[in-house]
């Protein structure tokens, strides 16, 4: 027998026969697992923002459907979960610091 297990609050409702309330997620690094992030959260129903100092990185999140901004701050004001797909410790690190701001409380 399978189990099967929710991670988030608000996948709470679907156990009970609901539909759950899509989260906005925000992805920082569109590169090849970035992009395939953004493809399976868009899939699942999920609003998401992206973010990506490289323009044709960025083109990617936006063929897919994703809204791209301008800067992680900028994505962090919009979303509920942030997530990072970035190549080195440095760039999560810069990454995080430039968004704290725009994080919100909790």
């Amino acid at each position: 027998m399978t189990k099967t297990r929710f991670v988030f609050k608000t996948h709470q409702k679907r156990i009970r026969g609901g539909i759950p309330k899509m989260a906005k997620v925000g992805v920082m690094g569109i590169g090849q697992m970035g992009k395939g992030m953004v493809k399976n959260l868009l899939k699942a129903g999920h609003v998401v923002y992206a973010y990506d100092p490289f323009p044709q990185a960025a083109d990617r999140a936006k063929e897919l459907g994703a809204t791209v901004l301008g800067s992680p701050k900028e994505v962090a004001e919009q979303v509920d979960f942030l997530l990072a797909s970035l190549p080195t410790t440095k760039a999560v690190s810069d990454a995080v610091t430039a968004a704290l701001p725009g994080m919100k409380p909790g």
